[in-house]
């Protein structure tokens, strides 16, 4: 590894921490693809706004007077978990009570707005109680997000089957949990 990581360097010109960031994104991506060829399903995380806000956004000017209003905070409204998403924005699908074990994915949708430059959405899923933890997924938002959708998505990635049993999933935004849902996968 050591001399990978030299070559990074040597290549890319990316001083340690650059090379750091660059080994873990490699071993993560690494380890996600070898745990696709598995059978264990793959993650996928979307942050989409709502077609008018696809333009890009430039920063607001600082504003000199004391009076400036201060950005609302943070809403996530709750899970809808659907059949499927919008490629484009994001939005659910048909809603669903319960999945099949042969649903091709299990779609967590959620509405957000008022979200900042540098908030973290953060999802944790579990199944039967059991923490995914390979499966948890950051997203850091990099432009104001007023209003649109976020959907988390786990996608099998074999023709197994998905296990009986309870999956549920945790969203927070900033470290600080917001949403929680459960949906049953029957056999």
């Amino acid at each position: 590894m050591q001399v990978g990581l030299v070559a990074i360097r040597f290549i890319l010109g990316l001083d340690r921490a650059a090379i750091a960031r660059v080994a873990t994104a490699w071993l993560v991506g690494a380890a996600l693809t070898g745990c696709m060829n598995h059978g264990v399903p793959e993650t996928r995380a979307t942050v989409t706004p709502t077609p008018d806000l696809m333009a890009p956004v430039s920063p607001p000017a600082p504003v000199a007077s004391p009076r400036s209003a201060p950005s609302p905070p943070p809403a996530i409204g709750a899970v809808i978990w659907a059949e499927s998403i919008d490629p484009v924005t994001a939005a659910p699908g048909p809603s669903v009570r319960e999945y099949a074990s042969d649903a091709p994915g299990l779609h967590a949708v959620l509405p957000a707005a008022n979200l900042q430059p540098g908030d973290m959405v953060r999802a944790v899923w579990t199944y039967n109680d059991t923490p995914l933890e390979a499966l948890t997924r950051t997203i850091i938002i990099q432009a104001p997000y007023t209003a649109g959708w976020i959907a988390f998505s786990i996608v099998r990635g074999t023709d197994a089957p998905w296990p009986a049993g309870t999956f549920a999933i945790t969203v927070s935004v900033n470290d600080a949990a917001v949403q929680t849902a459960t949906i049953e996968v029957s056999p």
